[in-house]
């Protein structure tokens, strides 16, 4: 015994998601799915899996970069406090080398986003050709 929930996803064509999805990932997606598969294509369930599964899929790359940005900051912050905590013991050389290094750290990872950013643009870009 199915319920209808099941049956309507037994119907769903992973296929046709899976194109949808591609398609929607592109510059003008939605208006080339209609043109595909037709103005009423936008109300099928089809069409509303492969939304849900494009916005799932943004928001965990978006997490991720969150998630990367936080941990550099806190990496950054750990070494400032611990480059602060020499200087007042009176280890000013070994304070301002901790701290060189903090921020050299924290400049690499903000470039690591950058460059993961500038990637999935890219990824985006040439799935739209």
């Amino acid at each position: 015994m199915a319920t209808d929930a099941q049956q309507r996803h037994d119907e769903v064509d992973a296929e046709r998601v899976a194109h949808m999805r591609d398609l929607l990932s592109r510059p003008g997606g939605e208006a080339e799915v209609a043109r595909r598969y037709g103005s009423e294509a936008e109300h099928s369930d089809e069409f509303r899996a492969a939304k849900r599964q494009q916005k799932a899929s943004t928001d965990r790359a978006r997490e991720a970069r969150a998630a990367a940005a936080k941990d550099a900051a806190d990496k950054a912050a750990q070494a400032r406090q611990a480059a602060a905590k020499q200087s007042r013991s009176g280890g000013n050389n070994e304070a301002q080398s901790a701290l060189d290094q903090a921020n050299k750290d924290l400049d690499r990872n903000r470039e690591a986003i950058r460059s993961q950013a500038e990637k999935s643009k890219g990824q985006v870009q040439m799935q739209s050709m």
